[in-house]
């Protein structure tokens, strides 16, 4: 009975032990080709290609990607976007991804569209970065 006990914990650990490797494994393929997405990026963004960054960035951008990769890729997508004044496609990108992007990003964003002159964009900013009305309601 002790066998066949140690033998089903062998078992399941061994398959335990696969899955987990399977994740891993399609992890790596997700994750691979956005860390590379992400140094090309930087590489166009230090060279204020921003046309570059979202050419590698786009098809690289998963959802199924690292938490902390994802995020990063995020960020540096919005700013090549507001490099190259896509505005619309920025707006949205911050409005789906704001948690991602941080309210401290956000301000940044804002700020850059004022002294950019984009000051109705700015303006959609900060009210995407700004807590739902009913939370500071609540708060009060």
């Amino acid at each position: 009975m002790i066998q066949w006990t140690w033998t089903a914990m062998l078992s399941g650990l061994f398959a335990f032990r696969n899955i987990q490797a399977l994740r891993q494994g399609s992890r790596v393929r997700v994750d691979a080709p956005l860390a590379l997405a992400i140094d090309q990026a930087y590489q166009a963004l230090d060279k204020q290609d921003g046309a570059r960054a979202i050419e590698v960035l786009r098809p690289a951008l998963s959802p199924e990607a690292a938490p902390e990769l994802r995020q990063l890729a995020v960020r540096l997508y919005a700013y090549a976007l507001l490099l190259e004044g896509q505005w619309a496609e920025l707006l949205g990108l911050l409005e789906s991804a704001r948690e991602q992007i941080g309210l401290e990003e956000m301000a940044r964003f804002e700020t850059t569209a004022r002294e950019l002159g984009h000051v109705d964009e700015a303006d959609k900013i900060r009210a995407l970065a700004s807590p739902p009305r009913f939370l500071t309601d609540f708060r009060a």
